[in-house]
């Protein structure tokens, strides 16, 4: 449907186009009161082509962003608000709507400030240095040294 109103938009846009052009021919020529109201029609044309030309670009990110939500274990907040082109705001509440319509099994994950299917495990972090005893390694899932037992900072 977005790509037909995509394309209605593009189409009533270039008719709104050709209108203002034969309209500022009509003002050249002389003929002002044609040549306004020529204008008049082509912004009353190109501005349903404007909408309907909007509508279908932000529906057609809204069907990606839907589609990278159901298709993906885990994906962050910021990667759907630069698909739908938005405030990450309006991407957590556009992530909440997918949950609650679509039934999704879905978790917050503060540390990744993302998503994930439930009965995932919490993104794994790298392995770094520990503070107290030095040896490379990756935090337990609570967040402690494997090493030396020590608390992560």
């Amino acid at each position: 449907m977005h790509t037909v109103a995509k394309f209605v938009g593009q189409l009533l846009m270039a008719i709104a186009g050709v209108t203002l052009s034969l309209s500022g021919l009509a003002w050249w020529r002389g003929d002002t009161a044609a040549g306004v109201a020529g204008a008049a029609i082509a912004l009353g044309i190109a501005l349903p082509g404007w909408l309907f030309f909007s509508w279908g670009r932000v529906a057609e990110r809204r069907r990606q962003a839907a589609e990278l939500i159901q298709t993906r274990n885990r994906f962050t907040i910021d990667e759907v608000a630069a698909v739908l082109r938005a405030s990450s705001e309006v991407a957590h509440v556009f992530i909440a709507d997918q949950i609650r319509t679509g039934g999704l099994e879905l978790v917050y994950q503060q540390e990744m400030r993302g998503y994930a299917r439930r009965g995932l495990p919490a993104a794994v972090s790298p392995p770094r240095p520990c503070a107290s005893c030095g040896v490379v390694v990756t935090p337990t899932e609570t967040g402690f040294c494997p090493s030396c037992g020590a608390r992560w900072a």
